[in-house]
Parts: C-alpha cells; structure tokens; sequence
C-alpha cells in the first residue's frame, strides 16, 4: 500500500503558521490509511522527492521509531523546518532576502 496525500506548493509537511502538517499526517493520514487498509502499523515506512523527501526525513526524525524506513530521493535538505517555510536558505554572514 501506498499513499500519496497532495500538499499543495508547500508541502514540507511540518507544523507552520500555514497548518499543522506533521499533526494531520501522523494523527489523521497514516492512522486512515493503516486503518482501511489493514496495515500492519510496525511495518509503515515513509519517503519522499523533493520538497517531500524532506518532510519524510524531517517526520522521521522528529518521531523516532515511528517508522520502520524513511528516504529521501533528492530531498530539498534543510537544517530545520522553520528554514523551509521561509523558502530561502540564509547562509553564514549574508542578510535576509527582501522583495
């Protein structure tokens, strides 16, 4: 079985201003999905491209034991969310974007 819940242009999948994500993947989603499906719940693995790689990586991470594999396939890789959501990356010495 395999899911693929659609995060818009954002989908880091994170808690942020914008919603809490990492809450309706963990609380909603997989528990659905595991559910209908009769999904052995020690067998769950998470993985993603881009964006999503690294919100698997960052699920992960932050649910330790949760799942039984995460991946990433070309994972857009931040330090923290928070840097995600801002959607640059500020680099030692350089100052905020503005626009």
């Amino acid at each position: 079985m395999v899911a693929f819940p659609d995060g818009g242009e954002s989908s880091y999948w994170h808690d942020r201003d914008s919603g809490n994500w990492d809450a309706y993947l963990m609380k909603e989603v997989i528990p659905q999905v595991a559910e209908r499906f009769g999904i052995d719940s020690s067998r769950i693995a998470i993985g993603g491209i881009s964006m999503g790689g690294f919100g698997a990586l960052d699920l992960a991470m932050h649910h330790r034991g949760r799942f039984c594999a995460a991946g990433g396939h070309s994972p857009a890789l931040f330090t923290s969310g928070g840097e995600s959501a801002q959607g640059h990356l500020m680099m030692p010495g350089t100052s905020p974007r503005t626009t």
